[in-house]
């Protein structure tokens, strides 16, 4: 499907086969994406009980960490 889609929705956390949220692996899912070929816009979603504020912008570095990660 990744030729086909036009954007992405980023958990910040994930569930496992329990349900038990984690940490999503932010490196994999964007390796995943771009070894699919996927050229479109990411979104972040935010659930956790961290301040907004401060939680929000430690995961957009993240998240473009990870991208800068498979674009060199």
């Amino acid at each position: 499907m990744h030729p086909y889609a036009v954007i992405v929705h980023f958990k910040e956390k994930i569930a496992d086969e329990n349900g038990v949220k984690q940490k999503a692996d932010m490196d994999r899912l964007i390796g995943m994406f771009a070894k699919g070929g996927y050229r479109g816009y990411l979104s972040l979603e935010y659930e956790s009980e961290e301040l907004p504020e401060t939680a929000v912008p430690r995961l957009t570095r993240e998240l473009k960490q990870a991208i800068r990660k498979q674009s060199s």
